[in-house]
């Protein structure tokens, strides 16, 4: 007869050690695997970060291989500095300290030490191309302002250096920039004549603008009475400032002096600054009307200004003739011939 085997089953306490055992061989495995001993970076899912180490100053090759002794890879890229040797690493991204995933990548800038370049003409160019031109070419700038008479507002007037140096990357170029001429005071050219306020005002880089009159008995004829802007304003150079001239006094109204006495008359009319002119008119000897005013020119109402000339006609007694008589005739003496 055969005998029928019988398979004996493991107890249920020899099944949870087994079970036990294996968790722990897979956990011991993937603690192996992981960087970081810490369970629970690794059940986080953070388990096969790596920090990134601090590779600045360090040259490109020994960054590299710091990187990779990291589980990381390093990018390379090149930039010119003055400050950092050539061949040094000058910056990294991510920075030391942060964590990332195996291999992921660390961008390295590695410097090419001082770019050396030539200084660019910058006279007469605007502010803002030649800063422009200047940071370019990987060179700093420092700008100062002053006023000038000929260069226009907002362009460079010099450089320093000049144009033409050779320059390392990361040295200062020096600009001057023009704010425009200077601005101009008003003179005062009260009183002046007008020859003169031109004068003036081409001095002070300003120009004679519209002259108009007024009357004014304050101030002589053909004098500046003021202008505008006024005396003291501050103006752009070559501004143009118009003035007043002054006519003298307003004129005065002629008065009628027709049938007054010469005297009488012209004691009117110079009264009012006016010039007297006379012309004669005779009438008969011993004229009862000799010594009057006879006519006037301009006529009454006119208006005529101080020192302008009216005309009188006086009249004038005619002067008396008298007539000789002819001698009378002398006798022959008696026995001529």
């Amino acid at each position: 007869m055969r005998r029928s085997r019988r398979r004996v089953l493991p107890s249920s306490g020899a099944a949870v050690t087994f079970v036990v055992a294996g968790f722990v061989i897979i956990v011991v495995l993937l603690l192996g695997l992981s960087p970081s001993l810490n369970p629970i970076a690794l059940l986080s899912g953070h388990g096969f970060d790596v920090e990134v180490p601090a590779v600045g100053d360090l040259t490109q090759t020994r960054a590299l291989l710091t990187l990779e002794r990291s589980r990381l890879r390093g990018r390379v890229d090149f930039a010119y500095s003055s400050s950092v040797p050539r061949g040094l690493v000058m910056g990294q991204r991510p920075r030391g300290g942060t964590d990332l995933r195996r291999d992921s990548v660390v961008r390295l800038v590695v410097s090419r030490g001082p770019s050396r370049v030539v200084v660019p003409a910058l006279a007469g160019v605007p502010e803002s191309q030649a800063k422009r031109d200047l940071e370019r070419l990987g060179l700093e700038v420092k700008v100062e302002r002053l006023p000038d008479e000929v260069v226009p507002k907002g362009q460079v007037v010099r450089q320093d250096p000049p144009a033409e140096t050779i320059l390392s990357g990361g040295d200062t170029v020096r600009l001057v920039v023009s704010e425009g001429p200077l601005i101009r005071r008003v003179p005062d050219l009260a009183g002046v004549a007008v020859e003169g306020a031109m004068f003036n005002l081409g001095r002070a880089g300003l120009a004679l603008g519209t002259v108009s009159q007024a009357d004014d008995a304050a101030v002589p004829t053909g004098a500046v009475i003021g202008t505008d802007p006024a005396a003291g304003t501050f103006l752009d150079r070559d501004s143009k400032v118009d003035v007043v001239v002054s006519n003298g006094p307003p004129p005065v109204a002629v008065p009628s002096v027709v049938g007054a006495t010469q005297t009488n008359a012209v004691d009117q009319l110079n009264r009012l600054g006016l010039v007297v002119g006379e012309v004669s008119a005779f009438g008969v000897p011993d004229d009862p009307a000799a010594g009057t005013v006879l006519e006037q020119l301009p006529p009454a109402g006119t208006l005529l200004r101080l020192g302008e000339v009216v005309t009188l006609t006086i009249r004038r007694a005619a002067i008396p003739t008298t007539t000789t008589a002819p001698p009378a005739p002398v006798p022959a003496p008696p026995g001529g011939g």
